[in-house]
This record gives C-alpha cells, sequence and structure tokens, in this order.
C-alpha cells in the first residue's frame, strides 16, 4: 500500500517541481539536464581565467547526504513552499513508516524505526532531497540580496552564477575575497544545523583563479579543506581544463566534448582487438573493415557506432536545444557571454569565433551539420531556398489588406529556362498561407516533430539511405538464429570467413599448402566451394532437401543461395524456417570442418 501512496505523491510533485525549486538545481526536474550544470560551470571558469577575473571554486561534500536529513526540517520547507497541512500530514507519515535492520555477525536484526533520513530507492525521495536542498539555495539568495556574497559575472549581459546543485552535489563560485569565503563557510554550517547534512571538509576541494600562492593556501586553511586543482571533476565530467589534460575522457563525455582523435582511435583499437582476439596480447587477423563493422545491420554491417560521428551527433543536440528550448540559466549564460548583448542565436557563433572555451569551440566545429539540415518553420511551413538556410518567411513576402503576398526577389537574373521551374514554384507557395503573429521556430528537418535527435543525426552523417539489400540483411539477424551463428552466416555471405583460399590470401597458411577443400580434397577451398559445391555440403543439402519434399538448387555463391532460398515459397513461416536451416547447416559444416581441421 505503502508503494501505491508513494508514486501517487510522487507523481503529483514532479508537476509543480519546476515551480519551486530553483535554477540552480538540475536534478530530477523535466526541462533541466546534468549536463546544463557541467556546461554553465565550465563557462564560468573559462571566463574567470581569459579575463583574469579573481574568483575561486569550491566544490562541497555531503557526508551519507539522503541518510541525515532532518524530517522536521522537510515539513518546515514544505511550509514555506505553502504546501497544505494535509499534504505535510501525508508527508510526515510516509517518513515515520520507515523502518531498517542492521546486519549482526551476518544475520539481520529485526526491523526497527528511524527518525531521520529518507529511503534510498523511494519514488519520494528525490523530489523530498530536492526541497531539502532548495533551503541551501535559499540561503544564498538571501545572502546574495544582502551583498554578503558576490558571484561571478559572466558575458556582456553579466550574468551572475553564484552555485550550482545536482542532488547533492554542490559547487559554489564567486569573487577570491575573504568575505566571500567566510559567508560559504557560515551558510554551509548553518545549512547542517537545520537540515542535518554534515559537510565532510575533509573532501571538499577550493580553487582559486587569478589568486596568489598565498591566498589560496589561506582560504583551504579557513575552509578546513585540502586546495584542489583544475581540471576538477564535477559531475563525473573534467572542467577548466585544457584539450590535452581532456585525452583520457571515457565514452559517456561525447555529449560535452569532441574526444581528440588520438582518444578516438585508441578505443578503436581496443574495440577491434575485442572484436576479433579477446584478450590476446597477439596481433589478430581484421576479416571485416571497419568501416563496413560501423553500418547498421540492415546496411550489412554489425551496428557498431562510429564513435566519431556519433560524438558529432551527441554535440549536435546543443544546437538543438538553443534554438528550441526557452530560456535557463545555462542559456543566459551563453547568451552573456558569446551573444555580444543580444541577438539571434545563430549570431552567437560568429561572436564565440575568438577566445570562447573548449566546449563552445568543440560545439562551433560542428555547427554545419545542424544549420546544413535544419529550415525555418512558420505554422508547418518550411521554407529552404537558396543558400540561405536561415532566410524567414516575413522576410520575403508582406501583408495587404489582411493577406499575405508572397514577393520573391532572386539574386540574379532567371536563364531563359529557369524560369519555367520559377513560375512552378511561384504557383506551388500561392497556396501556403502566412499567419501574421504567428513565430517562426526552428525545427529539425529529420524528424517528424521538429525537435533535434542524436539518432537522426548520427544517421544523416552515416549517409544510411535505402539500401536494396536491407531485407537480405535483416533475414540474416532473423531473432530465431542464435547471434553467434548469425554473426557467422554474416561472414559468410561477405566471404570473410578463414577458408584456405582466404588464408593464403593474407599470407597465414602454408606457402606449401595446395589450398584444396579439407573435406572433399578435390576442389579449392573458398567460402562457395565449401558450403555449396563441396560433395559433402551437397549431400547435407540433399537430404534437407528430402525432408522437405522439394527440388533444391543452389547458386554460384553464398549470398546468391541464402538469397535463392526464400524463391520457391510464399508462405512467410516457410521462409522463416529456411532462414534458419540454411543457419544450422552452413554452421555444421564448418564444425566439420573444424574437426577435421584440428582434430584430423
Amino acid at each position: 500500500m505503502y508503494k501505491v501512496v508513494a508514486k501517487l505523491l510522487a507523481s503529483r510533485l514532479r508537476k509543480v517541481m519546476h515551480k519551486i525549486i530553483r535554477e540552480q538545481q538540475m536534478a530530477f526536474i523535466k526541462g533541466r539536464q546534468l549536463v546544463d550544470g557541467v556546461v554553465i560551470a565550465n563557462e564560468v571558469i573559462d571566463e574567470a581565467k581569459r579575463k583574469r577575473k579573481k574568483s575561486f571554486v569550491f566544490k562541497v561534500d555531503f557526508e551519507k547526504a539522503y541518510e541525515k536529513v532532518c524530517w522536521k526540517f522537510i515539513d518546515y520547507m514544505l511550509d514555506r513552499m505553502a504546501f497544505s497541512g494535509t499534504w505535510r500530514r501525508w508527508i510526515q507519515e510516509c517518513l515515520q513508516l520507515s523502518m531498517v535492520s542492521i546486519l549482526i555477525n551476518g544475520s539481520p536484526t529485526r526491523q526497527f524505526p528511524v527518525t531521520k533520513g529518507i529511503r534510498q530507492g523511494d519514488p519520494l525521495s528525490p523530489f523530498l532531497f530536492l526541497i531539502v536542498a532548495e533551503g541551501l539555495n535559499g540561503l544564498m539568495t538571501a545572502v546574495v540580496d544582502k551583498k554578503l556574497y558576490k558571484g561571478v559575472e559572466v558575458g556582456n549581459d553579466a550574468v551572475t552564477v553564484t552555485h550550482l546543485q545536482f542532488a547533492d552535489d554542490t559547487i559554489f563560485l564567486g569573487e577570491a575575497s575573504e568575505q566571500n569565503i567566510r559567508t560559504v563557510k557560515c551558510i554551509l554550517r548553518t545549512f547542517e544545523m537545520a537540515a542535518g547534512l554534515k559537510i565532510n571538509f575533509g573532501k571538499c576541494q577550493p580553487m582559486g583563479i587569478g589568486v596568489e600562492d598565498d591566498w589560496r593556501n589561506k582560504m583551504a586553511y579557513k575552509l578546513g579543506c585540502k586546495e584542489g586543482e583544475f581540471p576538477i571533476k564535477y559531475l563525473g565530467i573534467p572542467i577548466g581544463g585544457n584539450h590535452s589534460r581532456l585525452k583520457i575522457l571515457p565514452m559517456f563525455l561525447m555529449s560535452v566534448y569532441l574526444i581528440p582523435k588520438g582518444t578516438l582511435n585508441s578505443i578503436d583499437k581496443i574495440r577491434r582487438n575485442f572484436l576479433w582476439g579477446g584478450e590476446g596480447v597477439e596481433t589478430k587477423t581484421n576479416w571485416v573493415k571497419w568501416d563496413r563493422i560501423c553500418k547498421d545491420k540492415e546496411h550489412g554491417g554489425l551496428g557498431v557506432k562510429d564513435l566519431k560521428k556519433f560524438n558529432i551527433a551527441l554535440m549536435g543536440k546543443w544546437w538543438g536545444r538553443l534554438a528550441i528550448e526557452e530560456e535557463g540559466l545555462w542559456k543566459r549564460v551563453i547568451r552573456g557571454k558569446y551573444g555580444g548583448g543580444g541577438g539571434h542565436w545563430q549570431t552567437w557563433v560568429r561572436n564565440g569565433n575568438e577566445g570562447g572555451s573548449l566546449w563552445w569551440r568543440d560545439v562551433q566545429r560542428i555547427n554545419n551539420v545542424d544549420r546544413e539540415n535544419a529550415g525555418w518553420l512558420a505554422e508547418g511551413f518550411r521554407l529552404k531556398l537558396g543558400e540561405d538556410k536561415e532566410k524567414k518567411c516575413y522576410q520575403m513576402g508582406k501583408e495587404l489588406n489582411g493577406t499575405w503576398e508572397w514577393n520573391l526577389k532572386w539574386k540574379r537574373r532567371l536563364m531563359e529556362w529557369e524560369e519555367e521551374s520559377a513560375f512552378e514554384l511561384s504557383k506551388m507557395i500561392e497556396e501556403m498561407k502566412i499567419l501574421p503573429g504567428i513565430t517562426d521556430k526552428w525545427e529539425w528537418v529529420h524528424k517528424r516533430d521538429g525537435k533535434y535527435s542524436s539518432s537522426s543525426a548520427y544517421s544523416l552523417l552515416s549517409n544510411t539511405q535505402q539500401n536494396p539489400n536491407e531485407k537480405f540483411f535483416k533475414r540474416i539477424w532473423n531473432n530465431n538464429i542464435p547471434s553467434k551463428i548469425a554473426t557467422f552466416n554474416w561472414r559468410v555471405v561477405l566471404d570473410k570467413i578463414p577458408t584456405k583460399k582466404n588464408l593464403l590470401k593474407k599470407g597465414i597458411d602454408s606457402v606449401m599448402d595446395d589450398g584444396k577443400c579439407r573435406l572433399c580434397e578435390e576442389e579449392e577451398e573458398d567460402s562457395a566451394h565449401l558450403f555449396l559445391r563441396c560433395k559433402v555440403a551437397k549431400w547435407i543439402w540433399k537430404e534437407c532437401a528430402k525432408w522437405w519434399g522439394i527440388s533444391l538448387r543452389l547458386e554460384s555463391d553464398c549470398w546468391k543461395s541464402f538469397d535463392h532460398l526464400h524463391a520457391w515459397t510464399n508462405d512467410n513461416r516457410l521462409k522463416n524456417g529456411w532462414d534458419c536451416i540454411w543457419s544450422a547447416v552452413i554452421w555444421s559444416i564448418w564444425l566439420l570442418q573444424n574437426r577435421k581441421v584440428f582434430q584430423g
């Protein structure tokens, strides 16, 4: 019963969290993302370093945050947020139902009630913790209003950033002054006494920017912490570093930075070795080119991601968010720093060409992906003319007496053979009505809902056009066939297996080997002979045909033969069955051949 009530209350809370929690908190709230805080912190630190602003960064660590939350403080915060008495009682009832047991000599004791903390894994817990953490937000707002703390101003708009939160992960940013340091320590002590969240100063990291070593040492001493250094990890992502320090980035950071080419090559080398050679240290043979392996399965590959293209596709989402999302702290910071005091978001690129942060330079490098594949949309009408992908509809016509009239102005005089096309274009757009007062909006052309997606961008970069062999490859990856055998089947139709002919091509087999089939010892051993023309293979296929009562004719190669097996029936179940029979037969022949080689 408790789980039902907790889920119901959590679903209600989720709908109002964006209204009661300030924008500095990025966790568990619709429309806010983990990477928003990372980008803001990175841009603030970059601004301070470039303009030599005397600043400090203080990363805070809370001890066992969920386990030490004071229940009375939760009730106090709910009251301050104007929750009704009924709601507050419901929350308190949920908290007081908490029971725990401990292990003594490896055996759990009987459950007993607790008087503080919130449960891990409870659907209510993340939202209750955000309400608790909002108390720290409130304290920061109060000291800033009273001018007891001064944050870092970013860009021409002077967007002030004082702190950022992702649940209990908190980072303070401000001017390097003794008053700021005293204020931060006072706030943290006050918050600890009120909310029960103790600060582990031993694990906190204060860092200074543009200040003397003596001042940094003094700051660390006053806070009771060891001084940190850049780059620091915030939410698991390094910020405040240069490109050379980012060469150790793991793959999940590809949505924030463009991974260096050398790092991508190293990761690809590990993936290739794993695919072909397991954990061995010796050089293994790569039977299929990596470019083909990175194609979708429907296009003849294994569906392994091309990391460079995937990295670009993930980074492209920033342009989609800049175009579509409404105002947020992260967007104000970017506009203030690169927007030149205002203007359309696409003009920010030109303003940030020089002196941008590493993240912003990486975003600019993938800019062409979005600019070439998006268009302005006015009430469902997409317009892309000439080279100007940013042309708005209202700039190509005017409103007269409540009706819209198009006025297309060509950049040059049309050639005689172009006039007919221009006339057809005019007739087409006459039916399109532009409604005054409707704001144009940016749309990603490659998705029906107009929203940017990394998957559609990756498909675009991979140039995955319609493949005439798509159905053929789908049959190879039949769900009824084990993955190991399906992968072998894929290699067979591509003729990428270690037959004698292929081994001799790569110089792997003995130069004295005659190259003849190990089963019949009559002809050269290649894929077509081993699985189709060899007398052993022919006998196996003949027996299979007898079971089905059909006359089976095999083609000259494995590709054509696999495709031909569908020709004799229109029944999809029988087609599916023959796909499985094909895979079983070639796998059995391969095992027989291997037994002949290794066991004699």
